[in-house]
């Protein structure tokens, strides 16, 4: 009889897969989003994140209309195609700087 013991290589490779596979379903919870009728929508938290914006200013967006919101009782749901609209309409394109030329003087 064979006593297994944590320095054995097969041990060492089954908690690693252990580690590999917790980290994958950690990673998979952290950022799956269930779809309803192809369309993700996020919660307030979600929105600052991804747009690194306080509660607060996100709640003036929502006074002010700048950002389509879905307010049901108790939660705020934003569509995730709404905020890539408006970020889509808001961009601003960058003028490209003309190349300045010493004057020989």
């Amino acid at each position: 009889m064979e006593v297994i013991t944590k320095d054995m290589e097969e041990v060492k490779a089954y908690f690693e897969a252990l580690e590999r596979g917790t980290k994958y379903v950690d990673n998979v919870t952290a950022n799956f989003h269930p779809v309803m009728n192809g369309e993700v929508y996020l919660t307030g938290e979600e929105v600052c994140r991804i747009l690194h914006i306080t509660t607060r200013t996100l709640q003036d967006y929502r006074a002010q209309r700048i950002i389509p919101f879905i307010s049901l009782p108790g939660k705020t749901l934003y569509r995730q195609s709404d905020l890539l609209r408006m970020l889509e309409e808001n961009y601003v394109q960058m003028k490209q700087r003309s190349k300045r030329r010493k004057s020989s003087t």
